[in-house]
């Protein structure tokens, strides 16, 4: 009888410490993330090539290649992790500047951290259509 008890309890103990059950919504957050970030590394390497320009061309892009580069880091400090994501960081040669702290999203509704995530990859879509038309 004792070990039908710890038997069950064992079970019980299992099931209720198991893996919550998967939340599609922050699983899509997360691949938006990801998207997000690799979208981000494009435009960062794009960046980066702007500063191998000949003065000339610096002298009449300047200012707008210097405001790219102030949204761009605008947009950095706004990225922050999904809850629970662990996205993929193969390399740790690109700016690392979102957010591994304390999450802002944990608590959040699922469909409120997808949307967040959505304006994020949005934003630097944009971004991204800026730089190249301005290297074309």
């Amino acid at each position: 009888m004792k070990s039908i008890c710890i038997f069950t309890f064992s079970l019980i103990f299992f099931f209720a410490c198991g893996p919550a059950p998967e939340d599609k919504t922050l699983t899509e957050a997360g691949k938006v993330h990801d998207e997000a970030i690799a979208i981000s590394k494009e435009v960062s390497n794009a960046l980066e090539v702007f500063e191998d320009l000949p003065d000339s061309v610096l002298e009449m892009q300047g200012p707008q290649i210097e405001a790219l580069k102030q949204e761009f880091a605008d947009w950095k400090e706004l990225v922050v992790e999904v809850p629970g994501h662990e996205h993929e960081e193969h390399d740790h040669d690109h700016d690392h500047d979102h957010h591994h702290g304390p999450n802002e999203l944990e608590g959040l509704p699922s469909d409120q951290i997808l949307e967040i995530q959505q304006e994020l990859k949005k934003q630097i879509e944009a971004l991204r259509t800026k730089v190249q038309q301005l290297s074309e």
